[in-house]
């Protein structure tokens, strides 16, 4: 097919979607119809054109699409180029908006300052599938999106077990069955965020990483995920969720003690997240704290080489691997007294991004 003639087929469908007012009478605001090249007849809702977004890839059930879009859609389809994004007709003066790289980026800050992380998290995945590599900005977008989304899920869960603990302890089992199903909904949740994150970086984030930050940071971001699953999780699945965070902790390190001075926010951030694994999941809080005091103690030595652009984050991080170390190393002091007294009460431990 060619242009002059989609343009053709187009012209003559803007003529049917004329205003009344015009000497060319208006057609019902139902549906319209266009057939180019005698193939499927593609049915357009115009009175739903600024509405619901619904299947990407089928054109048919799209009504957000205007008539110009569904005719260029067509005419790729015959071979030609296609289309790289979906398109909507979302400014006021009718003009089509083409979803783009920079477009997605763009709507994941504007969700960002919005605090609508899911949103924002959408967003920044449709930014990992144009298959280039992120950007250190994009990267630490996709992570402040991700941490969010899975957060509010993390602290319902822990609010969530400490109310099955109670009701439990008031011999409730009526209750603690409601309790103990809406907390599997809620893991499921988390679940599906970390495996959707997971395969992203197995299969775009890790594989092209060129430097050796950024293959540092999606081994950490690999491993919290995995992380957080055994959090939750019991038996056979915590530990090999467990297996697996360890797995990816350890790949990162390796990358970590060649590549980024002890000083990097980086390999501190590793360095507070590998050792909460060792401490929550492990349950090793001597390893834990000799991680964090050696992190410490190796970024101490190296303070000279502190830049100015990171030394912000460096110096917050050596500060919650400080606190973290003071934490536990009160817990075991204390342990015989806390075993005596029953279960403690125990104090959240800090992690990085």
């Amino acid at each position: 097919m060619s242009t002059s003639t989609l343009f053709k087929a187009t012209r003559q469908v803007a003529r049917l979607t004329r205003p009344s007012n015009t000497s060319i009478p208006s057609v019902r605001p139902a549906t319209l119809a266009l057939r180019i090249r005698h193939q499927t007849l593609v049915t357009v809702s115009c009175a739903d054109a600024r509405s619901q977004r619904q299947s990407r890839f089928d054109y048919s059930a799209r009504p957000e699409l205007s008539i110009f879009d569904v005719a260029k859609a067509q005419f790729h389809s015959t071979g030609r180029k296609k289309l790289s994004a979906s398109a909507g007709c979302g400014t006021t003066d009718g003009s089509v908006v083409i979803d783009t790289r920079e477009n997605f980026l763009y709507l994941a800050k504007l969700a960002d300052q919005a605090e609508r992380y899911d949103e924002m998290l959408e967003n920044m995945k449709k930014v990992v599938l144009s298959d280039q590599e992120l950007t250190v900005e994009e990267r630490n977008l996709l992570s402040v999106a991700w941490k969010d989304v899975v957060g509010t899920r993390r602290a319902s869960m822990r609010t969530i077990s400490i109310a099955e603990q109670r009701e439990g302890s008031n011999g409730d089992g009526y209750k603690t069955s409601m309790i103990k199903g809406y907390r599997e909904k809620i893991y499921s949740e988390l679940a599906k965020i970390c495996e959707d994150m997971l395969e992203m970086l197995d299969q775009r984030l890790i594989p092209s990483a060129a430097s050796g930050e950024n293959q540092v940071f999606y081994h950490k971001m690999k491993g919290d995920c995995y992380r957080y699953l055994a959090e939750f999780a019991t038996g056979d699945k915590r530990k090999n969720s467990g297996d697996k965070s360890l797995e990816a902790y350890n790949a990162a390190t390796n990358v970590a003690v060649v590549e980024l001075l002890s000083t990097h926010p980086t390999r501190l951030a590793l360095a507070l997240n590998f050792s909460v694994f060792y401490y929550d999941i492990v349950n090793s809080p001597d390893r834990a704290c000799h991680l964090a005091k050696q992190a410490f103690d190796d970024a101490i030595d190296d303070v000279d080489t502190l830049s100015e652009e990171t030394y912000k984050d460096s110096t917050m991080i050596m500060q919650l691997l400080r606190d973290n170390l003071t934490i536990w190393a009160g817990r075991m002091e204390e342990t015989e007294a806390e075993d005596a007294q029953g279960e403690p009460t125990k104090t959240p431990t800090t992690e990085g991004s």
